[in-house]
């Protein structure tokens, strides 16, 4: 059925998987429908979005798919000189930035270059000024649009497409006052993008990855980075104005993020984050997690996770909610919207088997190591025994 045939909470539901499908498409397969317009989209008799009219298409490669993550997180966290160099990166902007000093004087600009600080300041002002600057990825395609007049832009032809599709896809957000107010894209992308940045497929993907894990030349984790990391945007207010909760606002739990946690875990995708895990120790670091001053942002981050999970499945026990969630749409929608550790192998959502297996004999591998370093030699765990008592 198309958008306009469908009540209000099951288009906001069609609006919400169609938002989370470009997400995953930008930052995940590389592979991004760039004409996401209302007549494109249909909400299937299972309950899934359908991608109609596949003309306009777009790749990413991985070393794009990185950058793009880190600009969410850097957006939420509002740190906009990080982000100036994430504009370099993609070849949005030169290296070094080019301000025209001729602006407001001649039509014919003249171009020198100037400091990245110069034009985060710049860019702060604008996004800040522009209405939902902070949450919606056209918001700032227009405040850079605004910028041109004074900075370079070099826009390569996958950006101005990328940005067809965002923009396209936000003004179905538009058409519903509540979603429009309360939705936040930056936020629905950070989980995978935190996904993308443990996943590098590049060499500086990598070494970013190294240095936000562990401290510089050991082996020891580096919680002040891992917080930022995983924490990024958890103080932004721009996620939600009124207190509205997901639910008043049309928001499911429709278990996308937690299937990119499946590959990452149960794939080669995680191959990054294994090699990480056989490097470190995990008895320091469980200990600095319970005790390091830095990671109290994981630790109240980790709790709100548990409770959010206990309280959603105590609400779909009760059997809260059941008209126009994912449940009601067929048996697809229903295991898509199952959590985490609701998964089972036999659902329609599935992982190849000899992906899991190559997976499983990794962990092993992380596993033993663990094992090994923790009890060889003999006195080395009740010494670490009484060292976490104490």
């Amino acid at each position: 059925r198309a958008p306009k045939e469908l009540a209000i909470e099951e288009r906001r539901l069609l609006v919400e998987m169609a938002v989370e499908a470009c997400v995953v498409q930008l930052l995940v397969t590389g592979f991004v429908h760039a004409d996401p317009h209302e007549g494109n989209l249909r909400l299937g008799d299972d309950g899934r979005v359908v991608f109609l009219d596949f003309g306009l298409m777009d790749r990413v490669d991985f070393g794009i798919m990185e950058s793009c993550a880190a600009g969410v997180r850097q957006v939420l966290n509002k740190d906009w000189l990080d982000l100036t160099h994430t504009f370099q990166a993609v070849r949005f902007t030169p290296q070094p930035m080019m301000k025209n000093v001729d602006f407001g004087i001649k039509k014919r600009p003249r171009y020198e270059p100037c400091g990245n600080e110069e034009f985060a300041v710049a860019f702060q002002k604008q996004l800040e000024s522009e209405a939902d600057g902070q949450s919606r990825f056209g918001a700032m395609a227009v405040a850079l649009k605004k910028l041109s007049d004074r900075y370079l832009m070099l826009t390569p032809p996958f950006i101005a497409l990328l940005c067809r599709t965002f923009i396209t896809l936000e003004g179905l957000l538009a058409e519903d006052p509540k979603m429009a107010e309360e939705y936040n894209v930056y936020q629905t992308s950070l989980p995978f993008a935190i996904c993308r940045l443990l996943s590098p497929r590049t060499r500086k993907g990598a070494v970013d990855l190294r240095t936000s894990f562990l401290k510089e030349e050991s082996s020891e984790v580096n919680w002040s980075s891992l917080s930022a990391l995983v924490t990024a945007g958890s103080g932004n207010s721009a996620s939600s104005s009124s207190g509205a909760t997901q639910e008043e606002i049309g928001h499911f739990d429709l278990g996308t993020a937690a299937a990119v946690q499946r590959r990452l875990l149960l794939t080669a995708e995680g191959i990054a984050l294994r090699r990480l895990c056989f490097e470190v120790d995990a008895f320091q670091a469980c200990r600095g997690f319970l005790t390091c001053k830095d990671a109290a942002p994981l630790r109240e981050a980790a709790m709100s996770s548990l409770a959010e999970a206990w309280a959603t499945r105590r609400r779909r026990q009760g059997g809260l909610g059941a008209r126009g969630s994912p449940d009601s749409f067929g048996p697809r929608a229903a295991a898509a919207a199952r959590g985490w550790g609701m998964w089972r192998p036999t659902e329609p959502v599935s992982l190849p088997p000899s992906m899991q297996d190559h997976a499983r004999r990794a962990w092993r591998i992380v596993a033993r190591r663990q094992v090994q370093r923790s009890l060889w030699p003999l006195w080395r765990l009740p010494l670490r025994t009484a060292m976490l008592l104490i």
